[in-house]
């Protein structure tokens, strides 16, 4: 199958995903989740909450790296720009809704800035651009005290009701803003999935693996990496004012470049080109933030331990797990030593590489 039949079908059709397992998993979450406030207790109601929110992080950052193959050490730019918006329309007295909708659309517009000037380069440098955003947005909310709290930030926020067909929801009892924030992480994972499952998606990975051959097929790089970069930060911007919805507070630490680590950590442990594996990885590193919740100076140690070995023995991430280990189970002894003595060479260009279809994409 070339390219081109991968990305479409005659007449600019988009290839239907069927994955009927995913469609059964999303379901039976959907039912559950509003469940669990009756069956759990108040701290773990939280973690959870938290876990959500670090799964909807995680989701956006693997559209840019898994997804478009960008490398981004400033995504925290976009999560602290929704937090601070957030937390001062609720110090405003703004209602959830309204600030989701401003935090949305400010979002999307900081995201299409950066995005506009970090994507004229790509690899390191660009790496190091959308680092150097996510510092000057740090910076500034030292210079802007006024607004943003300076070193304290903004605290103490109590965002007013939220009123739902003549009911009000407490959104500061975690228990209560619980369901509203399954809804809204819900729905914004599944247009994620949607997006990855796509013909964008699609065309988004042909680029990540070979840009070049993307362009002799019609497609513009530039403009469809613009295009996932403003999707990330939007979906990271929402997780932040999740975020201070949640906690109730939002400090200048949101902005910082150790929190651009955090999501890049979690889809490494997931497994980098799996959309369900950044999601795995955050459930796999809330869980030890969880577990290690006592030991303060310990933290880093297990985190750094557990990355360590991923990296070694799990390439690809938890989701590779099963192969891995299958590929041990079934390997027989002395195999790898003919392999190391017959190498198989490198397959070839397909030498019926079609141009087709290829308008279909732009």
């Amino acid at each position: 199958m070339t390219l081109v039949q991968k990305l479409s079908l005659p007449g600019g059709r988009s290839v239907p995903a069927r994955t009927p397992t995913a469609i059964v998993g999303i379901v039976i979450v959907i039912v559950l989740l509003p469940m669990l406030p009756s069956v759990l207790d108040g701290i773990t109601i939280f973690w959870v909450s938290g876990m959500l929110i670090s799964m909807l992080f995680a989701a956006s950052y693997h559209l840019l790296l898994g997804t478009s193959g960008l490398l981004s050490f400033g995504h925290a730019a976009h999560f602290g720009i929704g937090a601070y918006i957030t937390a001062i329309c609720y110090r405003e007295g703004w209602g959830l809704v309204p600030t989701l909708g401003l935090c949305l659309l400010v979002s999307l517009v900081a995201a299409i800035v950066i995005g506009l000037v970090t994507l004229r380069t790509s690899g390191v440098q660009f790496a190091i651009l959308t680092l150097a955003f996510s510092m000057v947005a740090h910076q500034l909310t030292f210079l802007f005290r006024e607004f943003t709290g300076g070193d304290d930030g903004i605290s103490a926020l109590s965002p007013p009701p939220l009123e739902i067909l003549g009911t009000s929801i407490e959104l500061t009892i975690p228990s209560e803003f619980f369901r509203v924030l399954a809804v809204i992480v819900i729905i914004g994972l599944t247009m994620l999935y949607l997006i990855d499952r796509s013909s964008l998606g699609h065309v988004l990975r042909s680029i990540r693996d070979d840009s070049i051959r993307s362009q002799y097929l019609g497609f513009r790089p530039r403009r469809y990496r613009m295009v996932a970069f403003a999707l990330s930060g939007t979906s990271a911007g929402i997780a932040g004012a999740l975020f201070v919805t949640l906690n109730g507070i939002t400090t200048p630490t949101t902005l910082y470049w150790t929190t651009s680590s955090l999501p890049l950590i979690m889809v490494l442990i997931g497994g980098m080109r799996s959309f369900w594996g950044a999601l795995i990885g955050a459930v796999v590193y809330e869980g030890l933030m969880y577990l290690t919740a006592d030991v303060v100076k310990g933290v880093n140690i297990y985190l750094g331990l557990l990355v360590l070995l991923v990296v070694l023995f799990l390439p690809n991430g938890v989701v590779g797990l099963r192969p891995t280990l299958r590929s041990l189970l079934t390997r027989r002894p002395g195999e790898a030593r003919e392999r190391a003595k017959n190498p198989v060479p490198a397959s070839q260009p397909d030498p019926g590489f079609e141009l087709e279809g290829a308008h279909s994409g732009r």
